[in-house]
């Protein structure tokens, strides 16, 4: 599952969760890294310096935000740090499951699935989306950044355009809450059809199945 910022990726993963589905929010594990993992808060630093670092000498993660989303190379520098890490906690977790737990199939949620290649890795992305302008008013209001912060995260990321064509499905975030659920329900009633013509082996074994 991917989707721009402030499409509602994280209430799209709450929702498959409550169908008792295994999500993997591949932001939250590089959260949980760089907080509990010291040697990847010494690689961002060395490559990005102490001004990264907050008072409490934790990752200050809007002066990080800052630097990354109006600069590519740096942008592409943490990536480099970030993804293989995060794809190998993945791998740990898939495979530390019980295999009942990974069927008839696990969420992964990413908001780079597109940019990081790991789309080669899944069966079938799922892309949220809401309009540009209700993006951007929830994330203001959920970070406390100005439109002009917000705009220039959605300009570093890969157009919603580009998603929507490259996706499999396609959730739209227009209404409430108990819209985006029933979405999450039917998805979840097309996905379970298509695992249950699945050898088991391939279940949550994080290579592609077959589409047919």
């Amino acid at each position: 599952m991917t989707g721009g910022i402030g499409s509602g990726k994280s209430a799209l993963c709450v929702a498959f969760a409550d169908l008792g589905r295994l999500v993997l929010p591949a932001d939250r594990i590089a959260r949980d890294l760089t907080e509990n993992d010291p040697t990847v808060l010494e690689e961002i630093v060395a490559a990005f310096g102490r001004r990264v670092l907050g008072g409490d000498g934790a990752l200050d993660r809007k002066a990080l935000a800052a630097i990354v989303f109006r600069d590519r190379a740096a942008r592409e520098k943490l990536n480099r740090i970030i993804h293989p890490k995060v794809f190998a906690t993945i791998g740990t977790i898939i495979g530390s499951e019980r295999p009942e737990r990974l069927r008839p199939y696990t969420v992964h949620e990413a908001a780079l699935i597109y940019e990081a290649g790991m789309d080669d890795a899944l069966d079938y992305v799922i892309v949220v989306d809401a309009p540009e302008e209700e993006r951007i008013r929830r994330v203001m209001l959920r970070d406390g950044c100005s439109r002009e912060e917000v705009q220039a995260r959605i300009a570093a990321q890969m157009s919603v355009r580009t998603k929507r064509a490259r996706a499999d499905f396609i959730v739209e975030n227009t209404g409430d809450l108990e819209g985006l659920k029933s979405q999450a329900a039917f998805l979840d009633r097309v996905l379970r059809s298509i695992a249950d013509r699945m050898p088991l082996s391939q279940i949550g074994a994080g290579v592609k199945g077959s589409r047919q």
